[in-house]
């Protein structure tokens, strides 16, 4: 009897399962009509801006949000095109594709990393996008004031978040 029983039980929990399953296999099958669940080809969300002044005590985000079905791979590279490896004690890659500087003192400016031209690019197996070329600048806190002075003898002057430009 007792076997009996545990067979009987066993059956139930399979027929369960199965039944699971095919309902699963009817949500997934309804829902491959939905126009969210496509095939895409990357887009820019978040399109890095054209030129970043990194000022020093500060450092500077530079974003780069993409979407795309599946999930793209976001890079940045060079001008040439070629993957950059970053220093992350320097400049890192966010959770969202962002490069981030982390703030510097005026000694360890880095030409090849501070002052240089990026490009995001994102790719999956439908497409491939890449930005607008990203010019990236020094600014050097000199003034009490809040002002930077930029390696190309412009002045920053800090507002908030923003800034302007003054030559």
């Amino acid at each position: 009897m007792r076997s009996f029983a545990r067979d009987a039980h066993a059956v139930r929990i399979v027929v369960g399962l199965l039944t699971l399953t095919l309902e699963i296999h009817q949500i997934n099958s309804q829902t491959r009509g939905n126009p969210d669940d496509e095939l895409r080809g990357p887009i820019f969300l978040s399109e890095p801006p054209e030129h970043v002044i990194i000022p020093n005590t500060e450092g500077a985000v530079i974003p780069c949000t993409v979407y795309g079905n599946p999930a793209p791979l976001v890079t940045w590279v060079t001008e040439e095109g070629a993957e950059v490896e970053f220093d992350p004690n320097v400049v890192e890659v966010l959770h969202n594709n962002s490069l981030y500087f982390h703030k510097f003192s005026a000694g360890d400016v880095r030409a090849s990393v501070h002052t240089h031209t990026y490009r995001c690019m994102a790719q999956n197996r439908i497409g491939r996008v890449i930005s607008r070329k990203v010019h990236t600048k020094v600014g050097i806190k000199k003034g009490a004031d809040g002002s930077f002075v930029c390696e190309s003898n412009i002045s920053l002057h800090v507002m908030g978040n923003g800034g302007t430009f003054q030559s």
